[in-house]
């Protein structure tokens, strides 16, 4: 596999631990249960049957050659999250609570895993539908990760 291809496996691998229960990446309780439901791809809102779900997409890698022999990636992700509720406000409050579940996994996921050189990850951006979908809600997370590429 290629290092873009794993690190994105990583992301939905520990994403995939958000389950109601205690966190194994640090001291945190998950507000909700994602039933295992992230995805590496894109799904609209009528192709979804199980709520929520997580599809994670790569954008355009940039990279940094130096001549020293160590070179960085730059890897866009966009992170979509598909919410459903027939109540509007628990739909705003699930919202909420599941960024705040993804947001302590992105900052806790440990860097130094093996083969994978991750320098650094960070959400850039967060948006929502702001309410237009209701029950449904939708909202896409920016994440930047910066890696050490292996040639």
């Amino acid at each position: 596999m290629s290092q873009r291809r794993d690190i994105i496996k990583f992301i939905v691998d520990n994403l995939k631990l958000i389950d109601g229960t205690k966190s194994s990446l640090a001291p945190y309780t998950f507000n909700t249960d994602l039933h295992l439901n992230v995805y590496r791809g894109y799904k609209s809102i009528e192709e979804i049957n199980d709520f929520p779900s997580i599809f994670i997409t790569a954008g355009v890698e940039s990279r940094s050659y130096n001549t020293v022999g160590t070179s960085q990636s730059s890897l866009p992700l966009m992170l979509r999250l598909y919410t459903y509720d027939t109540e509007e406000e628990l739909v705003n409050t699930y919202v909420n609570d599941i960024v705040q579940d993804i947001e302590h996994v992105i900052y806790n996921l440990p860097r130094s895993f093996s083969n994978l050189e991750i320098l650094d990850i960070t959400i850039t951006s967060i948006n929502t539908d702001e309410g237009l979908l209701t029950p449904y809600g939708i909202v896409e997370l920016q994440v930047q990760v910066s890696y050490e590429v292996t040639l």
